[in-house]
């Protein structure tokens, strides 16, 4: 049974406060409903948007929607195909290639600037490790997926910077679609969860040059893990693992 847990969404951390985001359009805030959608695993790769559908459940008028879809397939996270309307993007072999660069060059950069890792963070960086356990011994590895991102956006958020914050939550969203799902779930996500709490505790005590180690080789693992499932099907995989 899935825990009950605060929403993982109400850790992430944008550059907005509560305030800002009333403040702005209404195809925007739509826009930033439905990235925290697939940031949580709740929108999956392929999954059909339906103006109409998103239009009732949230009040507001199919053009705002319509403008919403527009906004994130900015962002590279929806698709429009011809004659089947908008879906979550499917992303590809370069897609991962290209996000893990990123990923590598930010999160990085953030653990090695010992001046960054106060109290305050790892204090931050901290919650979303405590919820991931508390998911796990409730078997909702979905919500142990989401936790594992928001860790990695605190971590981004430790160099104080909006525009850092705001780009790297876009490439979490990305980072989710690649994600196993469904019963393969538990097996995808298992392997990180250690290394999370580890990375947190080299951080803590300021082991910055074992920490950015640590962190290079869970990426590069970490891609190599998502490349092979373009290689082979999911059960096949994680029945190896």
């Amino acid at each position: 049974m899935p825990t009950s847990l605060p929403p993982a969404a109400a850790l992430q951390t944008s550059a907005l406060d509560k305030d800002e985001l009333a403040s702005l359009p209404a195809f925007q805030r739509t826009a930033i409903e439905l990235r925290d959608r697939i940031i949580s695993g709740r929108l999956q790769a392929g999954q059909p948007l339906a103006e109409q559908e998103l239009a009732s459940e949230w009040g507001v008028s199919r053009n705002t929607v319509r403008e919403a879809l527009r906004f994130l397939h900015g962002e590279g996270l929806v698709e429009y195909r011809h004659n089947h309307g908008v879906s979550v993007r499917c992303l590809s072999r370069q897609d991962v290639r290209d996000i893990y660069r990123t990923r590598r060059y930010i999160e990085l950069m953030a653990v090695q600037m010992p001046e960054t890792i106060t109290h305050y963070h790892l204090d931050r960086l901290r919650q979303p490790l405590d919820l991931s356990v508390q998911a796990a011994a409730g078997d909702d590895w979905q919500a142990v997926g989401t936790y594992s991102l928001r860790f990695h956006q605190c971590l981004v958020h430790m160099l104080g910077s909006a525009r850092l914050d705001a780009f790297f939550t876009v490439l979490v969203a990305q980072q989710r679609l690649l994600f196993a799902s469904g019963q393969y779930e538990s097996a995808f996500q298992q392997p990180w969860l250690e290394r999370d709490r580890r990375l947190w505790q080299l951080l803590s005590e300021q082991r910055i040059a074992e920490a950015a180690q640590m962190l290079m080789t869970y990426l590069e693992e970490s891609e190599r893990q998502i490349m092979d499932t373009f290689a082979a099907p999911q059960e096949r995989l994680f029945q190896a693992l």
